[in-house]
């Protein structure tokens, strides 16, 4: 609706066509935000660290060289935390999803929750581990 009324055209196909490439572009813009705003986050988090360590150990003049070392390896442990902390609340969300609708009786709703949660993230982590590996050369 919203690109029939901003481009004009009423054609439906044509309307299905932008609507797509709109919302290809939209997935793309956010992923791209996304890790950029965690970048960001973890250098800001990482500066302020080194920063304050630096200060500690008395290095009241060059603080800035430990911030920005700092800076970056906070965006580096972030953006990879990140992946690890994702998989994470994801199991549980999924797990108790789950639990919720298979009807268990009480005493065995936390130990079915752990169990649920521990599979979903050994299967994401392999997942997420298989689609980092470079083929080996046959």
């Amino acid at each position: 609706m919203i690109s029939s009324e901003l481009f004009s055209v009423q054609d439906q196909l044509m309307v299905l066509v932008i609507g797509i490439v709109c919302g290809l572009v939209g997935a793309l813009l956010a992923i791209f935000l996304q890790r950029l705003a965690i970048g960001i986050a973890g250098f800001l988090v990482g500066a302020m660290i080194g920063v304050a360590v630096a200060k500690f150990l008395g290095f009241n003049l060059y603080f800035m060289i430990p911030g920005i070392i700092g800076g970056f390896l906070g965006a580096l442990l972030l953006s990879w935390l990140f992946d690890w902390a994702l998989i994470f609340f994801s199991s549980v969300a999924g797990a108790s999803l789950i639990i919720r609708s298979i009807p268990l009786q009480a005493s065995y709703v936390v130990p079915a929750l752990i169990v649920l949660i521990i599979v979903g993230v050994f299967v994401q982590a392999r997942f997420v581990q298989g689609h980092r590996r470079v083929p080996a050369n046959p």
